[in-house]
């Protein structure tokens, strides 16, 4: 569906407001889309696509989570 839509889309990602995790999807080289969910301030997310690599520090700075935030 994304390919059809814009055929040059490798990534997106879907930003959590309430909790520190992002999902992450790529395209394979056969145009499937490989998604990963990431959670956790202390994690990264590498984007192969544009050779890049960021921390959730940088996303979600001066943001404070409930300290009675569960992810399930």
């Amino acid at each position: 569906r994304y390919l059809k839509w814009n055929p040059t889309l490798k990534d997106y990602l879907l930003v959590w407001q309430d909790r520190p995790q992002i999902d992450h999807c790529a395209c394979k080289a056969a145009g499937s889309w490989s998604c990963n969910l990431v959670e956790g301030l202390s994690a990264s997310v590498v984007i192969v696509s544009i050779n890049c690599t960021f921390t959730f520090g940088d996303v979600f700075d001066r943001i404070n989570f409930s300290e009675t935030l569960q992810l399930d």
